[in-house]
This record gives structure tokens, sequence and C-alpha cells, in this order.
């Protein structure tokens, strides 16, 4: 008896325990089956297929192919196009005409599988084109990073294609692959470090880049934001080189190199850079592509959209990073995201991402307690560490924020400080299984005013939707008045703004990942290596102010340091996590023959108590023998009971004649202020003589903003009135010593 298909549906509609089974069973098989099957089923459809006869005589195919792109319809004499008598690509064999016949047409499953490969290829090739748009950065504190992540933010967010462009530190940027074909348009941000030196980060493709001499660029678009401060001597060094440098090479600008000097303010000039450079970017994009990129498809669907309700909002930066929980908590606090202690490097030459931990040898405040400015002397030990430097050299430390700040922060957060993770790839410069709590502590600046797409990730992360919008609010176009005044003059750090919107609660992966990292400090050595072997001297001044919101801030490194010196006075051990910082130029001589002039008021004066100690030994090398020039120290502070550091050792040196000349400024022990270039005035003749006819060296250490451009006024004028010159003269004499290297300075603003 053989059952027909409907009778035995209706058997197992009927019968549960039957269809039970045959689903048991059956599922098994057929996954089994299908791989099996269906290979072999798609062969016998090709191999019973019929050949059919080409609709042209034999003679006449060869050198025709079918254009398989036409309907099936249209694949006739229409759809045969003669080609060159060049041999078809693998690609075209599957459809070329041979004698005798074709190949039939694809119908069917097999038609629908090819046309998902195709639609798949092209998806992805939408997603990661071959041609890319590269945003840089050349970075030493942080800001040109945020910058540049910003504008990267905002590539992504219009295009909705995150691998479109590319988001890179130069170092990381192979400049032979600068090429039309894979980064047709770059958009960099590039600032200085020292006094015109590249950023770490970019060092290496700077020294590259120099080299270069052909068009290799030729073909490349770019455009660039340059940031400095006006204080010092090579404003803009690094942008402006980059540029000239790009150019020379054959690439051509295509928006507004625009410059942001930290003097004015940069917000303004940053926001309309990045605005113009945006649409430039696309725009030079679209044409680098034909104008027919798939990757630029979305732009278009993206400005067809209804507008937002604020305008100008910055986008929200693009994951980049992926979290991994541990189980284990960090109970020993071992996981801190950085290499500390335990190793140590045959050249010495410790990074950020491995410092060297320097133990504290001894720590003292220099001013009295209770007054107004704190100053502290710190010793640290290098022995064992085979780190070498001069005097003028500096050094890098890597802070920690304050713990009570971070314990309130975690609070607000909800957050298990000692849970540990790690990350696909470098953050902040975590690099190593990292606690949440270390993470917050040591790898992101939580006090600095938070940029806008901060802001914006804020307001993403509030329940309450009159709190999000007020976010919006301050981080659009429209709310750029109250961004100054709420954010920039006030300056609230992280837990202000958490607390002032109490249903914001953004993700700890989302601050880790979003926040500026915490960028090391860099002091100025006050120690010479003859004189103070296996260790490292410096001094700070502790950093509080009153913001325009009339908050009291603390400065996060001298703060902390300021509480380690206060520790280690008490009898504990601590150490300092730090690498060296070599200076290019700033250096005594390595000779006591030419005068030296050294104007340093305040801290400033920290590198001149190592060049006198380095001038001592220069000195005992000679043997009171052959020629000594003059060494006059230019030193200012407030009180000489209060605030003048290492002045004991300076009035010894002029004792013992290392020291030729000690000039001070004590700015508040009259009722007129006395300042370091008013002393300079009054010796007027003697260092006009000393710069123009006996080649002094010239080193100016300290406050940029103010004190700098006061003494490099004085110099002008003391060329001017005592040595004949006219202003222009002056000036261009100037300069003429800052590249031979016999005017330098090392400020801060």
């Amino acid at each position: 008896m053989v059952w027909s298909t409907d009778e035995v549906l209706e058997f197992l509609r009927r019968n549960t325990a039957a269809s039970v089974a045959v689903a048991l069973l059956g599922f098994p098989l057929a996954c089994f089956a299908l791989p099996v099957l269906a290979p072999l089923a798609l062969a016998y459809y090709f191999l019973s297929q019929p050949q059919k006869p080409l609709a042209v005589p034999q003679e006449k195919a060869k050198g025709l192919v079918v254009d398989t792109d036409k309907s099936e319809e249209k694949n006739d004499l229409a759809a045969v196009k003669p080609v060159a008598e060049k041999k078809p690509s693998p690609s075209v064999a599957a459809s070329a005409v041979v004698e005798g016949g074709s190949a039939p047409p694809l119908t069917g499953g097999v038609a629908l599988l090819r046309k998902m490969r195709e639609q798949k290829a092209a998806r992805a090739k939408a997603e990661n084109p071959d041609k890319k748009i590269l945003v840089a950065f050349a970075s030493q504190t942080g800001t040109a990073q945020e910058i540049a992540k910003a504008l990267h933010a905002q590539i992504v967010e219009k295009t909705g294609t995150p691998k479109l462009a590319v988001l890179s530190a130069f170092n990381d940027v192979d400049i032979d692959s600068l090429k039309p074909d894979t980064f047709p348009v770059v958009a960099f941000v590039a600032a200085s470090t020292g006094d015109g030196d590249p950023p770490d980060n970019t060092a290496s493709f700077y020294a590259k880049m120099l080299r270069k001499k052909k068009e290799e660029l030729k073909g490349v678009r770019y455009t660039c934001l340059g940031l400095g401060d006006s204080n010092y001597t090579r404003f803009m060094a690094v942008p402006r080189n980059m540029r000239k440098k790009f150019e020379g090479l054959g690439a051509e600008c295509i928006y507004w190199n625009a410059e942001a000097d930290e003097v004015d303010g940069l917000e303004e000039t940053v926001e309309k850079w990045t605005e113009g450079a945006l649409e430039a970017v696309l725009k030079e994009y679209r044409a680098a592509t034909a104008g027919g990129s798939e990757a630029m498809a979305s732009v278009e669907a993206a400005e067809s959209k209804p507008p937002p309700k604020f305008k100008g909002l910055p986008a929200l930066l693009p994951r980049r990073v992926t979290f991994s929980w541990q189980e284990d908590v960090d109970e020993g606090g071992q996981a801190i995201g950085v290499v500390l202690g335990g190793h140590h490097n045959a050249e010495g030459s410790y990074t950020q991402e491995r410092p060297f931990l320097a133990k504290v040898k001894a720590a003292r405040r220099v001013t009295p307690e209770g007054y107004g400015k704190q100053i502290v002397h710190m010793e640290l030990s290098i022995d064992g560490s085979n780190i070498e430097y001069k005097p003028g050299d500096a050094f890098g430390v890597l802070p920690v924020n304050d713990p009570n700040l971070v314990d309130d922060l975690l609070q607000r957060l909800g957050a298990d400080g000692s849970r540990v993770f790690e990350a696909s790839e470098a953050v902040n410069s975590i690099r190593a299984p990292c606690s949440v709590r270390a993470a917050l502590s040591r790898h992101c600046d939580l006090t600095t005013p938070a940029k806008k797409f901060l802001i914006r990730l804020l307001a993403e992360s509030c329940d309450d939707v009159k709190e999000k919008d007020d976010l919006l609010l301050i981080c659009s176009a429209e709310g750029k008045p109250r961004y100054k005044k709420e954010i920039l003059e006030a300056q609230p750090n992280l837990l202000d703004l958490l607390r002032a919107y109490p249903s914001c609660r953004p993700k700890v992966e989302d601050l880790v990942e979003f926040l500026p990292a915490l960028a090391p400090r860099e002091y100025s050595v006050s120690s010479c290596p003859h004189a103070h072997g296996g260790s490292i001297h410096f001094a700070f001044s502790v950093v509080e102010f009153e913001t325009g919101g009339g908050r009291t801030r603390r400065g996060v490194a001298t703060n902390w340091l300021a509480g380690i010196a206060d520790a280690v006075a008490s009898g504990e051990s601590c150490e300092v996590p730090i690498f060296p910082k070599p200076s290019k130029d700033f250096h005594h001589p390595e000779d006591a023959v030419r005068p030296v002039v050294m104007i340093g008021p305040g801290t400033g004066v920290s590198p001149f108590r190592g060049f006198v100690h380095h001038r001592k030994y220069l000195l005992s090398l000679q043997g009171g023998e052959g020629a000594v020039g003059e060494s006059w120290l230019f030193f200012g502070c407030r009180e000489r009971t209060k605030d003048a550091i290492y002045l004991d050792e300076f009035d010894a040196f002029v004792e013992s004649g290392v020291l030729t000349t000690l000039d001070c400024a004590f700015s508040r022990e009259q009722e007129e202020k006395v300042y370091v270039q008013d002393k300079m005035g009054e010796s007027g003749t003697r260092l006009s003589n000393l710069i123009l006819n006996e080649d002094a060296f010239i080193f100016v250490c300290g406050d940029g903003q103010h004190m700098a451009k006061d003494v490099h006024a004085k110099l002008e004028e003391i060329l001017c009135e005592h040595g004949g010159l006219k202003r222009a003269a002056a000036t261009a004499y100037l300069q003429i010593m800052q590249k031979q290297g016999r005017y330098v300075r090392d400020i801060w603003s």
C-alpha cells in the first residue's frame, strides 16, 4: 500500500507521537543531508543543461563578449560588445563566448546566491573603501588629539561609515602610504612642544618627512589646524613646517590652514576650522572617488533627514575600543594599566608607557606654612636606572588624581572601582589590565573643562529629558555663550557636572575611552650629576586658584606631589613614576670661557642652580687656568625671607667666584614693585657689551605669559639704548641669536 502526500500529512496531523518522532529524526537528518545534497544538485543542474547555439555565426564569435549585466531579453546582438585582441580576464571568462556556444545565463537559486555575494561585496567595499580620509594629529598634551577625534567623529556621523576615515597619531602613519589611491584627503591638527619641537607621537614621522625631496604627495589634498602659544619664540613651528613640507612634496591645500593661539583662546578658531574643514574634506573625497563611492551615498541620505532639535551639535564619538571584564577584582591595587618598576632599561630611555619608579630621597616646603604661595623642593633617587641628564634637561612625571575626587566619582556613578578590564587597543595610555579605580586615578583627566563632544555624551546618558536638552543646548551652536560662561569660565570638573544633572549616568567604559588622557607634567631639573650623583632635584609651586564660577581649583600634579612631600617628611616611603625629557638647546656651554646671562624668577631659577653647579665643575677642570667669562644671574621673587629658593647656594657661589653677579628683584619689599627686567635695565650698558661684543649666551626660564615677553622687550630696549641699534636691527639680532642657540628660552604659560 502506497500513501499519497496528502494522506501522510493527514496521518501526522492526527497522530501527535508520530509528528514528534518525525521532527526529532528529520531535523538532524536535514542538517546533515543539506550540505551534502545541495552541491550535488547544483552540479547535476549544470551538467544537465543543453548547449544553446549562439545567435551569430561562429566565425564572428571570436573577440566578442556577452554583456551579462543586461536582462535575459536583451541578451542578443545588441548585448555583445567587441573587445580588443587581448585575452579576457578570468572574471569575464565564465561569460565569454567560445566557439560552438556560450555559457547559459544563471537562473534560480544560483543567480540568487550570486546576487547576494555581489551585494555583500558591495557593502564590504562601501564600509571599508580602498580610498580613505586620514585625520592625523601631532599632540603632546592631548589638545590636538581631542580636536582631531572630534573631526573624525563628525566625518563618521556624516557618512555613516566608520572605516571611511582613519584617526591616527602621525608616528603611526607610514609616510610612504600617503598617496592619492590610499589617502587622497588628509586633515591634521598639529602642535609643537618645547620651543618648536615636534611632539613625541610625531617625531619619527616628522624626521622622515623632512628627508623627503620628490613630489611624493602629489595628488593628495590637505588642510591643517595649528595650535600654539605666541609667548614662545618659535610660534607654530611644527604646523608651519609641516604645511610647507606637504606643499613642497606636491600636496594641495583645500581649505584655510588655521592657527589657534592659546593667548587669545583656542575655542573660536577651532570651531570655525572644524566646521569648514568637514565640508571641504567631504567635497574633496567625493571628487577623489569620482563622486560614485558607495561610502558617500549615506551623506546625501543624512542631509535629507529632518534637522535636529539643536543646531551645531558636536558628533557623538564612535566607539573604537572593546572592553573585556575579568572575573578577579583588583584587591591589591596592582592592575593600574601601566608598567611600573620591576624593570631597568640599559639605556635609561624610559617612557610614559614604561616609566622608572623613582624613590623620593628628600622633600621640603621652602615657603613658610600658611604663606599664600607654596613652593616645594624634591629629590628623587635614580640609582640603578641608567638615566643620564644634563643641567637644563627636564623629566616627565605621571601624576595621580585626588583620591577623594575619585572616590566621590565612583560613588556617583555607582561603579565598583576594583573591577578589572582589558581594552582591545591602547586608550588613554592604558596598556595593561587595569581596574576602574586605577583608570580614573592615573589615566583619565577628571578636572579639565569638558569639551563639547564630552558634554554631548553626557547629554545622551541622561534619563531626564529636560536635563538632556539643557546639556545639548550648552554644547550646540546656539548655546555658545552658555558654554563659555558655565564651562570655560566656571571650570566645573566631571563630578560637578554629574551632580548638576542627577539623571546623567554614563557608562564607565564611555568615560575611560572618551575622557581626555591625564597628561604627564614636565619639570626642569635643578641639579647637576657632577654634584648630585644618582639623583634628580626639582622645585615646583603648588597650584591653587579661584575659577570664574567661584570654585577653588588645585593643580592635579603639584598637589599630589605636595602630599608626597608631606608624607616623606613624616617618615613614609614614597615613589614617583618618571621618564627623561632631554632638552635640545637649553644647556650650559661646554666651557666657562663664554659669558652666560641667566634670567629666572620664581621656580624659573631651578635649572640655573644646575647650571651654576655645572660651571663649578668646568672651572675645576680648568684648574684656575685659562680665560673665564662672566656668569650673571637675575633672580626675582616676592620676599627674600619667604619664597626665595636656593638663595643661600647662589650667595655662596658669588663668594667663591663661580657666579660673577647675582641681581635679585624682591617685588613686595618696597612700595613700588620691582621685577627682573627692571634690574636688567639698571645694568643696560654692561649687558649690551656682553651681548654685542663678547658673544654672551642668554637663558630665560619661567612664566611665558608675562615675564618672558617683558624680558624680551627689555633686551631689545637695551640693544637700542646702549648698543646703538635701531628697533628693527635689535629684533633681528635677537632672532639671529636664537638661531645660533645663544638666546634660549624654557617658558610655560
